[in-house]
Formats: C-alpha cells, structure tokens, sequence
C-alpha cells in the first residue's frame, strides 16, 4: 500500500474532524512511498523518526506537527484559514534539517493525525480530559461542552 492510500483510508474511516478544519494528511514524504510499516507518536521530533528507522517504520502517524507548524491560525491568530507563512523558516532550523534529512534519507512519510484522532470517542484528547476530570457523564449535546456545578475558586 502506498502513502496516499493509507492516507485515504485514514480519512474515510475517522470521525469528521469538528470544527471541519481538517489539517490531517500527509505532512513531510513523498505520498507514493510503499508502506512497510507504522509508527503512531505524539509529537515527531528526530528522536521518534530515527527509532522509527531503525524498527523500519517508514509511516509515521503524529498528532502533532513535524516541524512545530499548524497551517492555519499560528502565529495569525484568529483570521479563519489564514496561511502561516513560517514553514520554511521552521524546516531551516537545526531540528528542522535534522527530521527533513531523516525523512528523505530514509524515505518517512509523516502524517499528521490531529482532527481526526481529536473525534474517537474515548480516545480523543477532549473525551480523556474529561475523563481525567470526571465530567464524562456531564457532556451536553454540543461537542466539549459539559454542565457542571459551581466552583469556588478561592482557596
């Protein structure tokens, strides 16, 4: 299978993000790479790409971005769908050349995985933190939104 059709399965099979922002695909690699393995990680700093060499895992799902860069709002604030324009800059430091040769040195696919995952229930990020917290019984209809008592906030 190839990058892009992992890619199109991931997308068909993963809850629509919310709010439909949809900054998950292909991130770093050449989308026609032949997929011999993946790797899932929170954030692909070189430290993930390299032990994902070394088990060849030349697909990496992330949550996070490859090079600390999100395609819309950052740095912009809150300009709906304004480009970031910082890309470049992000790949020129030292951890950007670094995961840029890792990835083309050994053919890695970075894909980023940040909506979609967001949306499973009980694995989100939104539905472990309310867990964590105890609100999971309190969710309202609305994504996020939990009904909760007040309180106090002094000590």
């Amino acid at each position: 299978m190839r990058a892009i059709e992992l890619h199109r399965w991931i997308a068909d099979v993963a809850p629509p993000p919310t709010p439909g922002d949809k900054v998950d695909g292909i991130m770093a690699g050449d989308p026609e790479t032949e997929v011999i393995g993946v790797a899932v990680t929170w954030l692909p700093n070189a430290d993930v790409l390299q032990r994902a060499v070394a088990k060849k895992l030349n697909f990496v799902i992330a949550h996070e971005p490859v090079f600390y860069h999100h395609p819309f709002y950052y740095p912009y604030g809150d300009e709906y769908k304004a480009p970031a324009l910082d890309l470049e800059q992000k790949k020129s430091t030292p951890p950007g050349r670094e995961k840029l040769s890792l990835i083309e040195e050994h053919d890695l696919v970075v894909y980023r995985f940040h909506d979609g995952w967001d949306q499973f229930p009980a694995y989100g990020m939104g539905y472990a933190l309310a867990d964590v917290l105890g609100w999971s019984d309190r969710k309202t209809e609305d994504n996020y939104i939990y009904e909760l008592a007040p309180v106090s906030l002094s000590l």
